[in-house]
């Protein structure tokens, strides 16, 4: 009884370890929509980011980086 809770215990964590690190794999809905590409916009870096990046707001780092070094202008600005 001892070991089979031991063992189902192991299970469940390694499987929720693995669902907890797939939440980092970025998905790419870019695959739809290609055409966007086509039009030399500048995509921005939310429709690319994974969960945590967009539940920590991470993939807007590279705006403030660029705000820190110089005043944005529309060129810097998303799409």
């Amino acid at each position: 009884s001892y070991t089979y809770n031991a063992i189902f215990l192991i299970a469940k964590l390694s499987i929720n370890f693995v669902c907890f690190v797939l939440t980092f794999q970025q998905d790419n809905p870019m695959e739809d929509r290609k055409e966007y590409q086509q039009m030399d916009t500048k995509i921005s870096p939310e429709i690319l980011a994974s969960y945590p990046s967009r539940l920590l707001f991470i993939w807007f780092l590279p705006l403030i980086r660029t705000a820190v070094r110089k005043e944005i202008t529309s060129d810097d600005v998303f799409d």
